[in-house]
């Protein structure tokens, strides 16, 4: 088995002015590439956990270890410059143009000036902003382009962990939603580890591939996959947490299989209107779609039928309720419940029709 890139060996953290811990007997680990969120209400350790990984505050007992290396015996500003670190206030320093700020640690590690250069011109690309604002200050930039800096700093030594505590948490819900987005998509790329602190369940669902749950008191109630957490909560704290609409939310991490697809009313454009006609009368519907091979032409409704003519000949209408292939079961109940016939076509790559997903086959789903 793997040594995972971060763990946590039975580690406590008090303060001395708090009689409880705020980080009690904590044992976890994180796997290399892995995106682990730290969620739980205020109060609960997350923040003092993800800090003690840098050695910003250490730990009163236990061990931590980062690529196998206990964090103990490594120079606490030698450590934090092989950890990138983003806060919520992004903390770029103000008085610093955008490159200076991404070039700082690869300057206090000694880079070339061309090695310099090429990175931040590398990493304002990945983050998507235009290389030329190097030399534009944060005070000319929104707030979701100076988290993007935050994390483009975070990143400019290539450290092998990336911490993030509460990034997102200081711009507007659709700022956030892109960002979060971008977040997942820049994971892709670069493949980190991440340990990421929120306050906001549904975010940690987003992008954690496991999401630990504290209490207070630092104590981990449950690490699990979204998928895991949903379904099976550990005890009544973890499901109060997650909330009532629990399920829904699990709806939004299921993909849609084509195993649970029905053909639904489909006809072939060169066929006539009898064959039309029957499809309909099998499946009980006024309507069917027309493919062209596999690929979804249109919809024809049973009043425009005119015989003699090859139903892809007629007058076809658009199918207003389509969903993808590669979207998820909340989308697609969404889209069932807003539809009359209480059923959606699901398309995939080049609008190929792979069938229709019903509130029938969606139960199928969850079940399965």
């Amino acid at each position: 088995m793997n040594e995972p890139m971060i763990r946590f060996d039975a580690v406590t953290k008090k303060f001395a002015e708090s009689a409880e811990p705020a980080v009690h007997e904590l044992s976890l680990d994180v796997a290399e590439g892995e995106i682990v969120v730290l969620v739980g209400p205020s109060g609960c350790g997350k923040t003092t956990t993800l800090r003690m990984i840098n050695r910003l505050i250490e730990p009163t007992s236990g061990k931590i270890t980062v690529n196998g290396v206990d964090i103990s015996t490594t120079p606490a500003h030698v450590l934090r410059r092989g950890i990138g670190y983003v806060i919520q206030q992004v903390g770029l320093f103000p008085h610093h143009t955008i490159h200076q700020n991404i070039a700082a640690v690869p300057d206090l590690l000694g880079w070339g000036r061309d090695d310099v250069q090429r990175r931040v011109t590398e990493l304002l690309t990945l983050v998507g902003l235009d290389p030329d604002w190097g030399t534009r200050y944060p005070a000319e930039l929104s707030g979701g382009q100076r988290q993007r800096v935050g994390v483009a700093r975070a990143l400019a030594a290539d450290p092998a962990v990336l911490l993030m505590d509460e990034p997102f948490g200081a711009v507007d819900p659709i700022v956030r939603a892109r960002l979060q987005r971008e977040l997942l998509a820049l994971h892709r790329q670069v493949r980190k580890t991440i340990v990421f602190v929120t306050h906001d369940m549904d975010e940690a669902l987003l992008l954690g591939h496991r999401v630990a749950v504290f209490n207070t008191g630092g104590v981990l109630e449950q690490l699990a996959t979204p998928v895991e957490l949903l379904a099976s909560p550990a005890n009544d704290f973890v499901a109060s947490f997650l909330g009532d609409d629990r399920a829904l939310k699990r709806l939004a991490l299921l993909g849609i299989a084509e195993d649970t697809l029905a053909r639904g009313p489909a006809v072939q454009a060169g066929e006539g209107t009898d064959a039309a006609r029957k499809v309909m009368r099998e499946h009980g519907t006024e309507w069917a779609v027309v493919l062209d091979g596999e690929r979804l032409r249109g919809r024809i409704d049973l009043p425009a039928l005119r015989d003699g003519h090859p139903v892809g000949e007629q007058e076809l209408r658009p199918v207003e309720t389509m969903v993808r292939r590669d979207g998820n079961l909340r989308g697609a109940l969404d889209a069932i419940v807003s539809s009359p016939d209480r059923m959606v076509v699901v398309l995939g790559a080049d609008d190929v029709y792979l069938g229709m997903l019903t509130l029938e086959g969606l139960t199928a789903e969850l079940a399965g």
